[in-house]
């Protein structure tokens, strides 16, 4: 097994509140690392004492807490949100996470870290990819060319296998499969992609032969013991969000649910994945929110906009930038040069070219 990283830098700069990636259809050899966590595609339920919010001084790195408070000074080389209770911070060269109080939980000894979900972090050190647990436990060594989000208690890690036919060795292949918490194979890797189990079901994209021949791919769902959740093969999937999951079968998209039904056709040209009951769609540069049932509860009239997070959605009407609620009501109007969605009690705007935080009513908390 040759294990050698390969994944595309993750980790944004202090000045960007969020680390995910919102996607509208994902590329079938995708290798990026998806965390589909912060960017309204699912707001958790942590304690506002877990959130705190780096800010910059002089060059140097602190933290805010909900209220605008600063709790700890301007001291680390780069910081980034919390997530979970940690937040990582910058040393030097080195990464590793603080708690609000200030205490180095993992020290500063890796390349890049990234968020906990559901206890657990990926970090990198020498260009592999490893898991911690929030007490700075190793629970994978960073030994792995890849991983993905850890979810329902599966983690997708990428190896490289030499592949033979008729007896010959051809060439070296990636393949695909899970690993569970304890760092055990549980579904083996022989998968041309994998992505993160939500909801019971994880996505995989698999070889389509006939006789020895590859003919293409296809996408299909499998269980947490690896067996197939159902006999139905898709042009390409996405993991599941709130019970339901983005697919093409053949020239149609749309979405199942968990049993493998089609519950609904899309006809936009971009679609997101569910968030607070609703999912953002996009046509002609107009965005809004169909629900379930494909029915249009927001209409289509913001130049842009993102996922709930929070009860509340980013939305740029002209050249500002506001937030909506659920029910599509203007919350917090559109007047900031830029804005990024509610991580917690707060978000992060832009007001006369400077990082600012605002509350959900709109209220400035925090600006240098």
């Amino acid at each position: 097994m040759l294990l050698v990283a390969v994944v595309p830098p993750m980790v944004l700069p202090a000045a960007s509140p969020h680390y995910l990636i919102s996607y509208a259809m994902l590329p079938q050899r995708s290798l990026l690392v998806f965390f589909i966590v912060l960017l309204g595609v699912q707001s958790g339920h942590a304690q506002t004492d877990d959130y705190f919010y780096p800010i910059v001084e002089d060059g140097k790195y602190g933290f805010i807490d909900a209220s605008g408070r600063v709790i700890l000074e301007p001291q680390y080389d780069q910081a980034l949100y919390s997530s979970e209770g940690l937040a990582p911070v910058k040393i030097g060269e080195q990464w590793g996470f603080v708690n609000a109080s200030g205490t180095l939980v993992v020290d500063p000894q890796y390349d890049r870290v990234f968020p906990f979900r559901g206890g657990y972090a990926q970090v990198q050190k020498n260009a592999a990819f490893g898991i911690v647990d929030m007490r700075g436990n190793v629970v994978l060594p960073p030994t792995y060319r890849a991983v993905r989000e850890h979810a329902d208690g599966l983690l997708p890690f990428e190896e490289v296998h030499n592949v033979k036919a008729l007896g010959l060795k051809v060439t070296s292949r990636i393949e695909w499969g899970y690993l569970n918490t304890n760092g055990e194979e549980a579904i083996a890797s022989r998968y041309v992609n994998a992505l993160p189990a939500h909801d019971g079901l994880a996505p995989v994209e698999m070889r389509k032969r006939v006789l020895l021949f590859q003919v293409g791919t296809e996408w299909g769902f499998l269980r947490a013991d690896g067996s197939m959740a159902f006999p139905e093969r898709y042009r390409s999937a996405r993991s599941f969000s709130e019970g339901l999951a983005f697919v093409r079968k053949g020239n149609t998209r749309g979405f199942i649910d968990t049993e493998g039904n089609w519950v609904m056709d899309t006809r936009y040209n971009q679609v997101f994945n569910f968030s607070n009951g609703m999912a953002r769609v996009a046509q002609k540069g107009q965005y809004g929110f169909i629900d379930k049932e494909g029915t249009v509860v927001i209409p289509l009239q913001f130049e842009f906009a993102l996922d709930f997070a929070e009860d509340r959605a980013v939305i740029r009407q002209g050249e500002q930038w506001g937030y909506i609620d659920t029910d599509g009501n203007v919350m917090i109007p559109s007047r900031f040069e830029r804005a990024w969605s509610f991580n917690g009690p707060l978000a992060r705007v832009r007001i006369d070219g400077n990082v600012a935080y605002i509350n959900k009513q709109g209220d400035v908390v925090w600006r240098p």
